[in-house]
């Protein structure tokens, strides 16, 4: 081949080449290229996270319509103005048009987490004082959005500033030795972060408190209660954390039964007194529990052993002999005197914790008298003690002496005995319609003859005697009586006691002038207990202000004694 023809060769295939690497760069010069830029223009948050939402602006480099989907590539959206991503981690799709240049797709995935995590602490949110392990159970999740979150990262929980402890999970219980805590009120903070760097946090206040509450200055007055009244206790209550302290009082047998509590009070720390709590109706030694119980559930009991007496009160019958001739009066029989009498004997007898009887009878004339029982059973059923006073009065008289004394004792003498253990079941029985309504004699008495007359023939024989306790306030000598007309082994019995034990006692006979003839005359062993000589009786004179006191507390002490001595328990 000759030179020329190689020459135009080599120049034909270098002017192709040029053409077409021309051509290419013109072509490429006609395709547009988008780039995408970010407000702000890196993730805020942590892992690749905006914490924020970012605006996104896309550019061309030349002119040009850009498009732009979420998630897929189809149905695009002219692009006109910067967008805002949505939340959640999604994929733009973006490209640009010029004329018929295409610009292939691009992709850029962008993360976007905005909200702070969301939890709930199921914690003792009732009680704020806190004894023993503390447990905090916390449930974290991060709030529903389109996508997907970007997931939790932990879980801290903090005592102020402290650190106590950390855990990577969505749901953990977090326990807490609090007697390593110093006791008293502490902050806790439950915070929770998610993998894009939100949190949350949440605080809750707790008492800590492990001590149990102080009880001091403990003691009840009186010293010595009586049976069935009432005794106040004082004690002061000191507790470095509760500002408030339950507390109760129980009062308790030897062998732990229990007679009688307070309901629980809420008091202020400081002195407290429980009034009249309820004594037992024995006598003997018991105890008292206060119980004192904080907020946190810190429990105190403070025991000790107490005596419940129940001594013999010339108080108590002058009271009672005061109410019968003083305010009520006048007492005959089937008036409104006598039933006002009958209403104050039984509210008393009651208020001591008997069970009561009313016996009605009707009267000559057809007015209604009634008898007062009570009984106080023994532990030895087969055996029964009557002990009776009658309580109305003859007119014009108050009965102060005839028999207001009488009733006062007897009604003591019930209250005394209601807190003793007796063998034999006693017997109480104030007798209505004594006194004499006319000049026959077998018109008195009614009350007596009619309780008699309604004992059944078991009764009778296991009734071990029956005293009459019949004007005992006014004279110079103690004496029992008796009609010599039944067995005399009670008045003997009486009689020997007396001498045996220092006691001034003389025998006299009558002839049924008190509610012994009744019980005598039907086989019973029986006594009438009797100083002498009173001669106003049945007068107006028979006042509260003349009775001698000394005589009515020597034969009130004198008869709860021999009963005691002879039917109690040893």
């Amino acid at each position: 081949m000759s030179r020329f023809k190689l020459f135009v060769i080599i120049v034909i295939s270098l002017a192709s080449a040029g053409y077409y690497f021309s051509a290419q760069a013109s072509l490429a010069a006609s395709i547009p290229t988008t780039s995408l830029t970010t407000h702000p223009s890196k993730p805020d948050g942590q892992n690749g996270w905006f914490k924020s939402v970012p605006k996104i602006t896309l550019t061309s480099d030349i002119t040009a319509t850009t498009y732009y989907s979420w998630d897929t590539p189809f149905a695009p959206t002219t692009y006109k103005f910067a967008i805002k991503a949505p939340e959640g981690k999604h994929t733009l799709y973006y490209y640009s048009v010029s004329g018929n240049d295409i610009e292939p797709t691009k992709k850029q995935v962008i993360k976007v987490d905005t909200r702070a995590p969301s939890f709930a602490i199921r914690a003792p949110r009732h009680r704020k004082h806190i004894r023993g392990p503390l447990k905090i159970r916390v449930h974290a999740f991060d709030p529903e959005i389109s996508i997907q979150s970007s997931g939790l990262q932990e879980i801290r929980l903090y005592m102020g500033s402290r650190l106590l402890a950390k855990k990577k999970a969505s749901a953990h219980t977090f326990k807490i030795k609090t007697r390593y805590i110093k006791t008293g009120k502490r902050r806790f903070r439950v915070v929770v972060k998610d993998k894009a760097g939100n949190r949350k946090r949440q605080s809750r206040h707790y008492y800590i408190d492990n001590d149990k509450p102080k009880i001091r200055q403990a003691a009840v007055t009186p010293a010595v209660p009586t049976v069935q009244s009432g005794a106040s206790f004082y004690f002061t209550l000191r507790d470095r954390v509760s500002p408030r302290i339950f507390a109760t009082v129980q009062v308790r047998k030897e062998d732990g039964t229990l007679v009688s509590r307070t309901k629980r009070r809420r008091w202020l720390k400081g002195k407290i007194n429980f009034r009249n709590l309820r004594m037992p109706s024995e006598e003997g030694t018991y105890i008292y529990r206060i119980i004192a119980r904080d907020y946190a559930g810190n429990r105190q009991v403070n025991a000790a052993k107490f005596n419940v007496s129940n001594a013999w009160s010339t108080d108590n019958v002058k009271n009672h002999l005061f109410t019968l001739s003083e305010k009520i009066g006048i007492r005959q029989q089937g008036t409104e005197g006598e039933h006002r009498a009958a209403d104050y004997i039984e509210e008393r007898l009651k208020s001591y914790g008997y069970g009561v009887e009313r016996q009605d009878f009707t009267l000559p004339g057809g007015l209604t008298s009634y008898n007062i029982v009570a009984r106080k059973t023994g532990r030895n059923p087969t055996d029964q003690f009557v002990v009776g006073a009658h309580y109305d009065s003859k007119p014009p008289s108050p009965g102060a002496n005839d028999n207001g004394t009488g009733t006062g004792v007897l009604l003591e003498l019930a209250r005394l005995l209601k807190g003793k253990k007796m063998n034999s079941t006693m017997v109480f029985a104030f007798f209505g319609a004594e006194e004499r309504l006319t000049s026959n004699r077998a018109a008195e008495h009614f009350g007596s003859r009619h309780f008699v007359a309604n004992m059944r023939t078991p009764d009778r024989q296991r009734t071990l005697g029956m005293i009459s306790v019949d004007m005992l306030g006014v004279g110079h000598f103690f004496h029992v009586r008796s009609m010599r007309r039944g067995p005399m082994t009670l008045v003997d019995d009486i009689l020997a006691y007396a001498a045996a034990n220092g006691h001034t006692l003389s025998y006299r006979q009558d002839y049924g002038w008190s509610d012994h003839r009744a019980f005598e005359l039907a086989g019973i062993p029986a006594a009438w207990l009797e100083w002498r000589n009173d001669t106003l009786i049945h007068t107006t004179a028979d006042r509260y202000a003349r009775i001698q006191w000394d005589a009515v507390d020597i034969s009130g002490k004198f008869l709860s004694l021999y009963l005691i001595d002879k039917h109690g328990v040893k």
